[in-house]
């Protein structure tokens, strides 16, 4: 029997995603058949890619879900690296469904969380990080990300890894993301499994995947998590154990550092596949659906650069950050003489 989701846990994905998402309200079938035959995995990755790419058809059924395009435009361009680059018909029709999702969301758009999703789908997909206004929502983001109020360690993985998409390599964002992981460690694992997956993704982003010295506090921080996994290979629900099973994958592949069961989690997460594609909703599909394809967010660190053929949309906004990063380091100089 799967774990119910800890209610900490369940209040930050809510504020974050939005209930219907967390609960998988929406899918048209039923459940998995846990007698039925198991998928191999490119079988799986197969469903769940048709199951994204229909998806826009989906989310019309739940009046009140919220819109969606950036989480399922994040997860496509993670199965399917190349999907948007193609610049086909049915990419551009994702395409615009995010740019109309940032139209009608433009006041929501100084929710860091949602703003760091929008960042992420646009940069994923090839496009500029810009807003119908013209403003260059990577900038935005390293605004608002400076603003320490309120505190959501969720909320500021995603942002880090938004920021490390567009290119941004600061070491004051991999203290930030190490000073997470570190803090959410002191916690007990099963509240915090969550937070402090996405953390550790984020510093493997930041890192390109060479966390070096650093390794020993991620290891230290995931081993009591590693523990929890169950004998069945879960972590808890589908969701969680999509994304414990990504940050495991993204800093120990292999289980030579860590005590967990790769293959075990992997079954686990196939037989929670319903028979249209998705694993109980977008939330949980998002994140189990790019281990099928061997991937993980940690692997946005190179994904526009690889996948995209303009890179517009990522130097355009590392140069914007840069450019305000000297401003404002001027500005100090200037100040520091003056005085």
């Amino acid at each position: 029997m799967t774990a119910m989701i800890p209610f900490f846990n369940l209040t930050l994905l809510t504020l974050l995603y939005g209930p219907s998402h967390v609960t998988g309200r929406g899918s048209s079938d039923g459940p998995p058949d846990p007698q039925g035959a198991l998928a191999t995995e490119e079988e799986a990755l197969g469903r769940a890619r048709s199951w994204l790419k229909a998806h826009p058809c989906h989310q019309y059924k739940d009046t009140a879900a919220p819109g969606e395009a950036h989480q399922r435009t994040l997860a496509l361009a993670l199965v399917d690296p190349a999907f948007f680059d193609r610049c086909s018909a049915e990419a551009l029709l994702h395409v615009r469904e995010l740019q109309h999702q940032l139209l009608v969301q433009l006041p929501t758009t100084a929710e860091k969380g949602q703003l760091a999703l929008h960042v992420l789908a646009l940069s994923a997909s090839c496009q500029p990080i810009r807003d119908p206004r013209g403003r260059n929502l990577g900038v935005l983001l390293r605004k608002k990300s400076s603003d320490p109020v309120p505190r959501n360690r969720f909320s500021e993985a995603m942002q880090l890894l938004a920021l490390c998409s567009l290119g941004d390599r600061g070491r004051k964002l991999m203290d930030e993301a190490m000073a997470n992981v570190q803090e959410l460690a002191t916690h007990n694992p099963a509240a915090v499994m969550d937070s402090l997956a996405v953390n550790v993704l984020a510093a493997a982003c930041l890192s390109d995947n060479e966390l070096g010295e650093r390794s020993t506090t991620v290891y230290d921080a995931l081993r009591p998590v590693a523990r929890l996994q169950q004998p069945d290979g879960s972590f808890g629900n589908v969701h969680t154990t999509g994304l414990v099973t990504q940050a495991l994958v993204a800093v120990d592949p292999e289980g030579q550092h860590l005590a967990w069961r790769r293959q075990d989690a992997l079954t686990n997460l196939r037989r929670a596949q319903h028979s249209d594609g998705h694993f109980g909703g977008l939330l949980a599909t998002v994140q189990v659906a790019p281990l099928l394809a061997g991937r993980t967010l940690a692997d946005l660190a190179s994904h526009a650069r690889v996948f995209c053929t303009s890179r517009n949309n990522v130097s355009a906004a590392t140069r914007e950050i840069l450019s305000l990063f000297s401003q404002v380091t001027v500005r100090k100089r200037t100040v520091g003489r003056s005085q």
